[in-house]
This record gives structure tokens, sequence and C-alpha cells, in this order.
């Protein structure tokens, strides 16, 4: 196992999907996993340092182990399994404070990369990439693409995303259609008016 470190998100122009930079320590490889847009929006809020009014399904995650007096060590990407990622969430469960005589006990929870890498993130928690995954998948910082236009767009959005203003546009959406209106469109390159 190698320790990695999250470099950026990025978008992969040909499959228009986020993609996670993890770099690998002491050498020039990086390791790329493709995430799910919400996966993707989560990790970029906490890049970000942005705080949310309430919590999200990671930081409910987090909350449930915190509440059954355990503790998030680690997260490891050990395997790649036809084209998934697959990822270990370490966790030491310490013990009530009436256990005193009791000794810590050491879990390993399955779970999806791009999750393993928002909890590490959330927490400051290391991450580690096993020699396998690493030989499979890196490659050398090098001959990546540079900071796209895309990825510029994509890092725009993240920064200007307003949760407040997709509330508002969901309540009226909801609105709308209780009046038997129809949806709100917002994306106005869309409107096809025939003449």
């Amino acid at each position: 196992m190698k320790r990695a470190f999250i470099n950026g998100l990025f978008k992969d122009a040909e499959h228009n999907a986020p993609i996670v930079q993890l770099l690998i320590e002491n050498t020039n490889q990086a390791v790329h996993i493709w995430i799910g847009g919400c996966e993707a929006w989560a990790l970029g809020m906490t890049l970000e340092k942005v705080k949310l009014e309430r919590p999200l399904t990671h930081d409910l995650l987090i909350n449930l182990i915190r509440s059954f007096q355990a503790k998030p060590m680690r997260v490891t990407i050990h395997s790649l399994k036809e084209g998934v990622f697959h990822a270990k969430l370490f966790i030491t469960k310490l013990g009530l404070p009436q256990d005193e005589d009791r000794e810590p006990t050491n879990l390993e929870i399955d779970c999806r990369a791009s999750d393993a890498i928002i909890i590490a993130a959330k927490l400051n928690l290391p991450i580690y990439v096993s020699s396998e995954v690493i030989l499979e998948t890196a490659i050398p910082v090098e001959v990546q693409k540079k900071y796209t236009d895309e990825d510029r767009k994509f890092h725009d959005f993240l920064q200007s995303f307003n949760l407040e203003e997709l509330k508002h546009h969901l309540e009226k959406d909801k609105e709308n259609r209780e009046a038997g209106e129809e949806p709100l469109n917002t994306d106005s390159e869309d409107d096809d008016t025939e003449s």
C-alpha cells in the first residue's frame, strides 16, 4: 500500500464524467477514479470547505459512526474488478467509557472508492492505494492533460453552486406542477420555438 493525496476533481471531456485524481506519494504517478455527479458535488464542496446548513449523507454516516463510539482511521483503495474500484473504510471501535478494560475493536467496512475518498477528505484521513491498483491504473503525471476549459467550467460551477437557489427553483417547479402548469425550464438554450 502507498499513501495517496487528492489532487483535485477534473472532468473527463470524452465521457463527460467527473474524475478524482489521486497523486501517489514519492512517485510521479497518479490514479484517476471516475465518480458520479452527486459524489463529485459532495467532494467538491468538501475540498472547497463549503459549510452546509444541514448534514448530507456522508456527514450523517460520520455522525452515526461517532455516535457508536467509533472513529474512522483510514481508507484503502485495494482492488479494481471489472472496471470498478473497491475500497475499505477502517474504523476503530473505542467502546463506551464504562468499558475501560475493553480493548478497541478494529473494523474494515467495504465501500465504494468515491465514498471512501469523500469521508477521508471530510475527516482528513490518510488514503492508501494498493500496489496492484497502482500497477494496473496509475499513469505518469507528465503525460496527463493540463487543466482544460471543461475543468475550469466544472470548478466554476462547484464554486458558484447555490443551495438556496436550487431549493427555490425546486419549490417553484413543484408549485407549477401542482397548479397544472408546465415545469420550469431554466435552460434557455434548449428552447426551440417553431415559427
